[in-house]
């Protein structure tokens, strides 16, 4: 008697596997997310400090940019784009905004830091100093 697998066994298999393959994708492209949502919140925080220390030089925030500062406009994989959105002689509003597949963040999109040191961010999450950050 010949001994295999049956047709039915095969297909129950490939079900399986595929069902797998599909929680680890799902997964492993929120863990990406999550480690490129990092790299910008280093680079915020980067630019936070440089923007302090401007302001030690100069007794305000504002003329800071990017350029002056010698910060990149985008972080080091180009998947979100540092902002100053905002400043005053006591004050600065800076951002990070998602770009390439980034922008499938829908989560947290747009990271947001200012002056006094709150994090926000313009997502969907209802915690978003907690999960974004």
């Amino acid at each position: 008697m010949a001994r295999g697998f049956s047709l039915i066994e095969l297909i129950i298999v490939l079900l399986i596997i595929g069902v797998l393959c599909n929680f680890a994708l799902a997964n492993y492209q929120q863990y990406r997310l999550k480690s490129q949502r990092v790299e910008a919140s280093l680079a915020l925080k980067n630019l936070a400090l440089n923007l302090n220390h401007y302001f030690n030089l100069h007794h305000s925030y504002k003329g800071a940019s990017l350029s002056k500062l010698h910060i990149a406009q985008f972080t080091q994989g180009g998947y979100y784009q540092l902002n100053i959105d905002q400043l005053t002689n006591t004050e600065f509003i800076i951002s990070a905004s998602p770009r390439l597949s980034q922008i499938q963040d829908i989560k947290c999109e747009k990271l947001i830091l200012d002056s006094l040191g709150n994090e926000t961010a313009s997502g969907h999450s209802s915690q978003a100093e907690q999960d974004c950050w």
